[in-house]
């Protein structure tokens, strides 16, 4: 499986919203942020939990993109999937 990163370049800006509804069962989680690409479109940011780890991605034309280390360091992630992404740009 090749992993595809999402490049810090490509977005322009991050926004809260509120945390839609989930399937509490589900190992993917949606979080309250979204990010804005280069293509001016809102893309919610998602949570693919593991057994000790989560990674936080978003949906670009049917593909996965991560964010990487620098989003991870960047955003002050935690352990709450409602505080995953809290300081963007």
């Amino acid at each position: 499986m090749i992993v595809t990163y999402l490049q810090k370049s490509e977005i322009t800006a991050k926004r809260r919203t509120t945390t839609p509804r989930y399937n509490r069962s589900s190992a993917v989680l949606p979080t309250m942020w979204q990010i804005k690409m280069n293509d001016k479109r809102w893309r919610r940011v998602y949570v693919e939990c593991g057994r000790e780890a989560a990674s936080p991605y978003i949906i670009f034309q049917c593909k996965k993109l991560f964010l990487g280390s620098y989003f991870l360091n960047r955003f002050g992630l935690t352990t709450d999937h409602n505080n995953l992404i809290g300081r963007l740009l």
